[in-house]
C-alpha cells in the first residue's frame, strides 16, 4: 500500500507558471524580490541551492528559491482548509539553465483545487498578482 501512494503522489503532481526572463540571473533575482515587497509581500526565506551544491563540492547553475507571502492572505486560505498550509508560503524559483534565466512557481488554482479552497475572490487575486510578479520581474516595461 504504501509504494502504491508513493506513486500516486509522484503522478499527481502541481503544474508550475514558468517564464524565460529577458533579464540576466542577479537582475532577476533582484527584480523578484522588490516586486513581491512592493506588492504586499513579506519574504520570509531565500534558498540559495548553488550555494549550498559548491558546500558540498557539486556544481548546480545558479538556482534560488524566494519563500514569500502575505499572513492574512495565507490565513484566509489555511481558514478553509489547514492541509494548505503544507504549501504555504508561497515559492518561486530563479534558475538558469544553458544560458536563460527562468522564474517558475506554483499554479495557485491548482493548488486551491487540490485543497477544495471556495474563496475563488481571494484565489484570483493571488493569480494575479503572482502573475503581475511574474512578468514584471522578466521582461523589460513595453
Amino acid at each position: 500500500m504504501f509504494r502504491g501512494l508513493m506513486i500516486m503522489m509522484i503522478c499527481i503532481g502541481l503544474a508550475n507558471a514558468q517564464m524565460i526572463s529577458e533579464f540576466d540571473f542577479q537582475t532577476t533575482l533582484q527584480k523578484l524580490k522588490q516586486n513581491i515587497q512592493t506588492r504586499g509581500g513579506i519574504i520570509f526565506a531565500e534558498f540559495d541551492h548553488s550555494k549550498n551544491a559548491q558546500e558540498v563540492n557539486l556544481k548546480l547553475d545558479p538556482t534560488v528559491v524566494v519563500v514569500f507571502g502575505n499572513p492574512k492572505a495565507g490565513t484566509l486560505l489555511m481558514q478553509e482548509n489547514q492541509a494548505i498550509g503544507l504549501e504555504l508560503p508561497l515559492r518561486i524559483a530563479v534558475y538558469q539553465k544553458e544560458g536563460k534565466v527562468f522564474v517558475s512557481a506554483i499554479d495557485i488554482q491548482e493548488l486551491a483545487q487540490r485543497y477544495q479552497i471556495k474563496n475563488q475572490k481571494l484565489i484570483e487575486k493571488i493569480k494575479q498578482m503572482m502573475q503581475a510578479i511574474l512578468r514584471d520581474s522578466t521582461q523589460k516595461s513595453q
